[in-house]
């Protein structure tokens, strides 16, 4: 007698076929009723096996047309190619039609342009598609990678105030030492004015009227990917802006980095930006910006080897706890006798309050007898 074993076949019509019909349990499979919770009635749908190897519901002598695998797969009568396990044919990405993959399709592929929805061209030669615009300033005919214009700075989420009321809201900020409220009166104030004011003007202003908050330029070493902008968007500013509530520098170490005079303060200014992101690609090979690994010029740097594999029961790399092929090592196991007790503690089970006595017990007497 032969044994099907536990040969899965999935079929359109029939959902999940027989599982070892002639086999010595006779197991009958799950079907598509039975999955979704509809009552069959005590009768078995078609393509259940019996114990007689009959398919139920079939007259005596009735066979059905066996499948025929291919690769992991079941073909049926129309010749489409189903999954053993999804049990839904499988599409061509180009025609759309079962029983044939992409690469192997007859049907000349289709280019259909993603923008428009017409056949005949691809998006980048698209005539209904519009120009290009430059996410760093907005115009258009030119990407971002190599834009060199001043940034177009969005300021919509900065509160709308006129410029004395902004001015009003900087000065008490200022008089609080807010660090916080200050730099959005700051912001607020720019954006007031529509940016058309610079940080020497502002520094300036605040000079004359009192207001001890400076903006101190010092020069920084940034990653390649930050650079310095001012309120205008202009980029690649040498200094870099931090505001203070004093002219002097806090901490020793800032002395040397600090302007010397008002005067030098007021000239770095001109050439002073807060830190921001370039917004610049980096290659990830040569570190640089302007390009990505995959059009990099130079040569091939190889990556840091990672980190090893190492298992915890036999302490060797290049596999996992759950993959070792040694016998489990209980860690928590007696050194002694390599025992432990059942419930995975030594000492649990102890009357509660009695384990203060365990310090007096000798390691080589009986273990814990008359606690």
């Amino acid at each position: 007698m032969a044994s099907w074993g536990a040969t899965t076949a999935t079929t359109v019509k029939w959902g999940t076929a027989p599982g070892g019909g002639n086999g010595p349990s006779g197991s009958v499979p799950s079907v598509a009723g039975e999955t979704s919770g509809v009552d069959t009635g005590g009768m078995k749908p078609a393509g259940e096996s019996n114990m007689n190897g009959n398919a139920g519901g079939d007259p005596p002598g009735f066979e059905h047309e066996a499948p025929t695998y291919t690769n992991g797969s079941v073909e049926d009568g129309a010749g489409n190619v189903a999954d053993a396990e999804g049990g839904e044919a499988q599409k061509c990405f180009n025609c759309g039609e079962p029983g044939h993959r992409a690469a192997e399709c007859p049907t000349p592929r289709s280019m259909e342009c993603r923008f428009c929805k017409k056949d005949g061209h691809m998006v980048r030669d698209c005539p209904d598609k519009p120009p290009m615009v430059c996410e760093n300033c907005g115009q258009d005919g030119h990407m971002r990678r190599n834009c060199e214009n001043a940034r177009k700075i969005n300021r919509d989420h900065i509160a709308d105030l006129s410029p004395d009321e902004a001015w009003a809201k900087l000065e008490k900020a200022v008089a609080e030492r807010d660090l916080d409220d200050t730099k959005e009166a700051v912001q607020e104030y720019v954006k007031a004015l529509s940016g058309a004011i610079s940080y020497r003007d502002l520094q300036e202003a605040m000079l004359d009227k009192g207001i001890n908050l400076f903006f101190i330029a010092t020069e920084r070493d940034l990653v390649n990917v930050f650079t310095n902008m001012d309120f205008q968007g202009n980029m690649g500013k040498k200094y870099s802006i931090s505001y203070r509530f004093s002219e002097k520098p806090d901490r020793p170490r800032e002395a040397e980095s600090f302007p010397k005079s008002r005067e030098e303060l007021l000239e770095r200014l001109d050439n002073a930006g807060e830190v921001v992101n370039s917004g610049q690609l980096k290659c990830h090979n040569c570190r640089e910006i302007g390009h990505t690994s995959k059009f990099c010029t130079q040569e091939r740097v190889e990556k840091p080897e990672m980190p090893k594999i190492s298992c915890n029961n036999c302490n060797e790399e290049g596999h996992r706890l759950r993959d070792c092929p040694k016998p489990r090592v209980d860690k928590f196991a007696c050194k002694n006798c390599g025992c432990r007790m059942p419930n995975g503690s030594l000492f649990q089970g102890l009357p509660y309050g009695r384990t203060s006595r365990l310090p007096q017990l000798r390691l080589g007497g009986p273990f814990v007898q008359g606690v």
